[in-house]
């Protein structure tokens, strides 16, 4: 793959997860949410296993969208279920707590690639081992994670068009969207 090709890749990846966490965001408040991780785990396992076969190019842009896609289906649900489980007091101290763990899983996950490159001699492994982990995240979702009755009264979601006339909404996104990225040489 070329520099370009590299980069309409990560722009679909950002584009289809952003798509997700503003549209299919929505569809958390009406599924339950442990439906909404296991999806999204076993969705992303697939893109990242069939995208490590390294198939032609227009088929890892569509893998790379539903990977997109898939991971957008997580973090949210994850939130509801966190926070059905702490009493309102702790909360913010959790969902600060599991906050970090973004951060930390992409260091994990740029190790985890670089070391199964290194051992497998194949950037095929940068992706075979993410594949697992997500795979391995959704069984034990499956088999472990118990969703709690939740008993706060929920907000009614706010309708896109509401949302996308918000002027605080349009002022966050709008921005991110013209951002100039730095190439480097």
């Amino acid at each position: 793959m070329n520099e370009a090709e590299l980069g309409l890749l990560s722009s679909l990846f950002l584009a289809a997860y952003a798509f997700g966490k503003i549209v299919l965001g929505r569809m958390g408040d009406k599924l339950p949410p442990k439906l909404l991780i296991i999806s999204g785990l076993f969705l992303c396992a697939l893109s990242n296993f069939l995208f490590s076969l390294f198939p032609p190019t227009s088929v890892l842009y569509i893998l790379w969208l539903l990977n997109g896609v898939a991971q957008s289906l997580i973090w949210g649900p994850i939130l509801r279920i966190v926070s059905s489980h702490f009493p309102k007091k702790r909360r913010a101290l959790v969902l600060s707590a599991l906050a970090t763990c973004v951060g930390t899983g992409s260091i994990l996950g740029v190790a985890a690639a670089s070391i199964g490159i290194s051992l497998f001699k194949s950037v095929s492994a940068a992706f075979f081992i993410p594949a697992a982990v997500a795979a391995i995240a959704g069984a034990v979702f499956l088999f472990c994670v118990h969703e709690k009755e939740e008993t706060e009264k929920k907000l009614p979601p706010m309708p896109l068009k509401e949302l996308f006339s918000d002027s605080a909404f349009r002022r966050m996104i709008i921005p991110a969207f013209l951002q100039k990225t730095e190439r480097r040489h």
